[in-house]
Parts: structure tokens; C-alpha cells; sequence
């Protein structure tokens, strides 16, 4: 019923120079230490991707073809979707102009080339750690203290990567110290998830039973993710998957418990949909824009 997994993958990287050198050299260093790498050329490839993958950092180089990186910089962090994602700029320019220039476009750090790879990583890693511990929360622009207690209902597509989303809310409560329980089918898009730590999995079925998670927990904050409650209504019936949900929503009342609920309303009748709707006071969605925040009470 339970297995436990580790997963070593740090985070993912988009990193931009004109140079292909620089960026084969950056895109297999990092890629060595752990991390997932895209590259872009120019400055709208490196706009495009940024929207488009919502990494975990930039590495961006300021002399580009086309955009420059201040420019990129600036439409990364004015869009709702990245503007929370940390931006490193890196430069042949040393001057304390650019480096204003970089401060006032949001950059999150700024590093003069030739750099030492040490100190790269170094940078790097700073600020990944410190987002792993709010994205989720920053992707719906509040705080983790704001996120932490809540119980979410979160609406995806199955079309867009909300694995992702759930990702980021399993790596931010882990990051801040919560026990982890994902509750879903072996053969489920999140089963194979994990993030350094170790997580809990527990199969879902309508006659799943909190009792022993919550005992076993009892001790610790819980962040617990549902994947998914459209699971069972097609194979129980709504009525089964409403009493189900508004019965783990009474047994997870308590403040030390998050909880992020997911259904795929494109599954089944919207009618059904909005009854599983109708529980929830908090309401998120991830579709081909990202996330959205829908209600929150």
C-alpha cells in the first residue's frame, strides 16, 4: 500500500547565450549537478521559453540578438506567471551601470564573465533553495503562511503539464518541513513523483481510510495531495466521490493540514464537476495558461 521514493533531479534551468559554447558548456555542468537544462539563442527563443516552461531560474546572458536580456528580464518578471522566478544575469559587462540596469529590470543576481564555475552554482543554488520553498504559493501570489491549512480544489487539463504544479506543492511543503502523502492510482501521472525527501504513497479508493495516515503523522504539519477525485467518480459515481471528499475534507479540518484536491472536469459532466466544487472554498486551476487562482476563501 505504501512505497517510498527519492528524487535527485534539483530543479530546471533555461539558460540564454548567443554563444553555443557557453551555453553547451552550462547546459552539461549543470546537467551534472543534478539539473533538468533548456537553452535559447536570442532573446525572444528565451521569452518564448521562459512563458512556456516556467523554469526554476534564468541564466541570461544581456547582450542578445533581437530582445536584449534586460529586456527579457523585464517581461519575465512583469508576467504573472514568471515573475516570481528568479533571474541571474550573466555578462562580459562589469560596469556598475549595467548592474543598475539589471536591479532596476529585476534581476535576482548578476555575474561578470569569465565566471568560476563554483561560484555559478553557488548563485544558483541560493536562489533555487529559496524558491523550492514558496513557488507553489508565489504562483498563486501569496506566501506560504497564506497557502499552509488551506484545502484546495485544483481543475486541470490534462493537456498542460499541472504535473508541475504539483511538483512545486510537494517540493514546498517538504522544503518547509511537512510530512508528504500523495494519495493516487500506482499507475497515476504523479505516482513516480518525489523531491529529495522522502514521501509518502497511498493507493486512492473510495474506501481509503485517513485514520492511519493522520495517527502516523500526528506529530507534524501534512501536506497531502488527491490525484484525482475524477477517478472516482467514473469508476463510483458521484454521489460516492461526493461523500467521499466532503468526508476527507471534515477528517482534514485541521490548521496542520494542507491539501490539494485534483479533478479533471473535461472527464465528465460539468454538473458533476460543480458538485465537487460546491465543497470547496478554496479553488485553483492549471490549463494551458498556467495556474489561476480562482477562489480563495
Amino acid at each position: 500500500m505504501v512505497k517510498r521514493m527519492s528524487n535527485a533531479m534539483k530543479g530546471r534551468i533555461l539558460v540564454v547565450d548567443d554563444e553555443e559554447d557557453i551555453r553547451n558548456l552550462a547546459k552539461i555542468t549543470l546537467e551534472g549537478e543534478g539539473y533538468k537544462v533548456s537553452t535559447a539563442a536570442d532573446g525572444d527563443e528565451a521569452v518564448a521559453k521562459a512563458l512556456a516552461e516556467v523554469p526554476d531560474l534564468v541564466l541570461l546572458d544581456i547582450v542578445l540578438p533581437g530582445k536584449s536580456g534586460f529586456d527579457v528580464c523585464k517581461i519575465i518578471k512583469q508576467d504573472p506567471k514568471t515573475k516570481f522566478v528568479p533571474v541571474i544575469l550573466f555578462s562580459a559587462l562589469g560596469r556598475d551601470t549595467d548592474k543598475r540596469m539589471g536591479k532596476e529590470a529585476g534581476a535576482d543576481g548578476y555575474i561578470v564573465k569569465p565566471f568560476a564555475i563554483d561560484i555559478l552554482l553557488a548563485e544558483i543554488e541560493k536562489h533555487i533553495v529559496q524558491l523550492r520553498k514558496s513557488k507553489f504559493s508565489a504562483s498563486l501570489g501569496l506566501s506560504h503562511d497564506q497557502t499552509a491549512g488551506r484545502k484546495m480544489l485544483m481543475e486541470f487539463d490534462p493537456a498542460a503539464p499541472y504535473e508541475q504544479a504539483v511538483s512545486d506543492f510537494v517540493t514546498e511543503f517538504a522544503e518547509s518541513g511537512d510530512d508528504v502523502v500523495l494519495v493516487t492510482r500506482p499507475s497515476g501521472n504523479i505516482a513516480g513523483m518525489a523531491n529529495g525527501k522522502s514521501i509518502q504513497f497511498v493507493q486512492i479508493t473510495a474506501q481509503l481510510m485517513l485514520s492511519p495516515i493522520l495517527e502516523e503523522h500526528a506529530r507534524k504539519n501534512i501536506a497531502i495531495v488527491y490525484d484525482n477525485i475524477t477517478d472516482i467518480i467514473i469508476s463510483d459515481g458521484i454521489k460516492v466521490a461526493y461523500a467521499f471528499t466532503k468526508s476527507a475534507l471534515e477528517r482534514l479540518s485541521d490548521k496542520k493540514i494542507t491539501a490539494l484536491f485534483l479533478i479533471n472536469p473535461s472527464a465528465h459532466p460539468e454538473n458533476e464537476a460543480s458538485t465537487i466544487r460546491s465543497i470547496f472554498a478554496s479553488q485553483i486551476s492549471y490549463g494551458k495558461g498556467g495556474m489561476a487562482k480562482l477562489k480563495m476563501g
